[in-house]
Order: structure tokens, then C-alpha cells, then sequence
């Protein structure tokens, strides 16, 4: 499908005069068409809840209604953006990172029903590194990038999702304020 794809280029142009050199890029293939389509695709308002579940089939449903409903209850923060949601749990000192986000189902992909453990905002590389082993450990996570991992929410076991999702949310609060402490004591 290849709509989804754009080509851009980079020119480089350089100039100089007296010893200095200054180089200027600007980006080459990117036509008004695609732009105003890129501008198409992405909503400017952030989806409802009620959007997000009209995406998803009978499976996904519950596992994701189950992790919002977990979420509240341990005082996550759910905001609501153009593609999905985030949640945010809090420190002590009362600032919240963004470290999950929920994506509706991908049509082009068969990476369905997962979620986004987002890693960046935690201040210290061994408790990046303890969480990333955690989620490969108990949620067989996939490996994202440097900061993302990838958890299959149908992977989890019928019966203990419940348990294995306010074990996740737990452990995320949990390494949220380790980092907190570990970045407040530099």
C-alpha cells in the first residue's frame, strides 16, 4: 500500500565569502499534495475513548478497557491525544512522565493490540535497563529502539491479566520514583 510511504531528499548548499563557510539544507520532494495528505491524516484533536474502542475487535477490546480501568485506579493520569492515549504515573513530588501509550489497532500491520512502554523520561540507564528486562522478562516485551519496548497485550495469559497488568503499572511507579530520587540526589 503505497500511500503510506514519501521520499525526501535533502539539498545542501554551500556558500562562502571571506574564510566562512555556510552550509543551508532544504528539503527536496515534498509536494503540496503530500503535504496537505500528511495534513489529512493526522487529526489536530485528541481522539475520545469512545473513538479508540470503535477501532479495536472483541479481543482487544477488554484487554485494553482493563488497563485504563487499572490505570485510574492506581492514579495514572490518562490523557487522550490524536492517536491514542498515554498514561502517566506520578512521583512523590507530584511531576508525572509520560510511559505508556495505547495505539489502536494498526491496519497495516500485524503488530495488533500492543502497547508502547516509553522509556526516555527515567533519568537513570539501570533502572531503564531493569525495567527493559522486567517487561522481556514477564510480558515477553519486544525492543523498540533505545527507548521503546513493546508489550503484546493478547499475548497475556486468559485468567492473570488482571494480575500481570497492575504488576506492570506498579513497577512503572516503582522505577519512576527510583529515577526521581537518583536525578534529585545529583
Amino acid at each position: 500500500h503505497m500511500p503510506r510511504v514519501e521520499v525526501l531528499g535533502v539539498e545542501i548548499r554551500q556558500y562562502e565569502r571571506g574564510g566562512t563557510r555556510v552550509l543551508v539544507p532544504r528539503v527536496v520532494g515534498q509536494t503540496e499534495s503530500a503535504r496537505q495528505e500528511k495534513t489529512r491524516r493526522t487529526p489536530s484533536r485528541p481522539m475520545t475513548d469512545q473513538e479508540f474502542f470503535q477501532t479495536l475487535d472483541e479481543k482487544a477490546g477488554p484487554s485494553y478497557r482493563l488497563l485504563l480501568k487499572l490505570a485510574e485506579q492506581e492514579g495514572y493520569e490518562i490523557r487522550w491525544n490524536a492517536t491514542g492515549f498515554v498514561l502517566r504515573p506520578s512521583a512523590p513530588d507530584g511531576s508525572r512522565a509520560s510511559l505508556v501509550y495505547g495505539y489502536p489497532q494498526d491496519p497495516y500491520s500485524d503488530k495488533k493490540t500492543r502497547i508502547q512502554v516509553y522509556l526516555k523520561d527515567l533519568y537513570d540507564e539501570r533502572l531503564k535497563d531493569d525495567l527493559r528486562d522486567f517487561i522481556q522478562r514477564e510480558f515477553s516485551g519486544e525492543p523498540g529502539g533505545q527507548h521503546t519496548v513493546w508489550i503484546q497485550l493478547l499475548d497475556l495469559a486468559e485468567g492473570e491479566e488482571e494480575a500481570a497488568l497492575r504488576n506492570l503499572l506498579n513497577k512503572l511507579r516503582e522505577v519512576l520514583m527510583l529515577s526521581n530520587k537518583i536525578a534529585s540526589s545529583e
